[in-house]
């Protein structure tokens, strides 16, 4: 039982690392937050779309946290616990 909790904590946490690097790279000029122009700089299509769906602070601009938050809900991230 304990070995599968850590097992579950382990993926959890690579998810987590694996989705800041995402950020890092998404994040062109290090400010610490996605913008249109990053998104935009990174090929992204209806960049105001995915900032609106993201931005939970209204900021118009996307957070690590937020990042995180939304990536998790797709299916990239939802699937597997076990």
């Amino acid at each position: 039982m304990l070995i599968n909790v850590v097992a579950l904590s382990f993926k959890l946490c690579y998810k987590i690392w694996v989705l800041s690097q995402a950020f890092s790279y998404l994040d062109a000029d290090g400010d610490g937050h996605l913008s249109a122009e990053d998104l935009t700089r990174a090929g992204g299509r209806d960049v105001e779309g995915m900032i609106a769906e993201a931005d939970l602070t209204g900021t118009g601009q996307v957070t690590l946290q937020e990042f995180v938050a939304v990536m998790m809900r797709t299916v990239l991230f939802k699937s597997s616990t076990r």
